[in-house]
């Protein structure tokens, strides 16, 4: 994750730039593949992300919930 905004779903799943984003509602991402292309669906959705975050200078693999905000609201921000 390159950066979060400010009040995204993102920011309230608790992700952070720097995670890494390993699996998509169970779905592996390969390398090169872009995950905002399979974390789609209507506002309201929730999809499970398999991410590793920086702890103490290790990745720790953690499971995050994030339910989807619409379109406009990300461009509001």
């Amino acid at each position: 994750i390159l950066s979060v905004l400010d009040n995204s779903p993102a920011l309230e799943a608790g992700l952070s730039a720097g995670d890494r984003i390993l699996t998509v509602d169970g779905v592996t991402l390969e390398p090169g593949m872009d995950a905002t292309a399979l974390i789609r669906g209507e506002a309201g959705t929730t999809v499970t992300l398999t991410v590793q975050s920086l702890d103490n200078g290790q990745y720790v693999e953690r499971q995050v919930d994030i339910t989807l905000g619409s379109q406009s609201e990300t461009n509001d921000q």
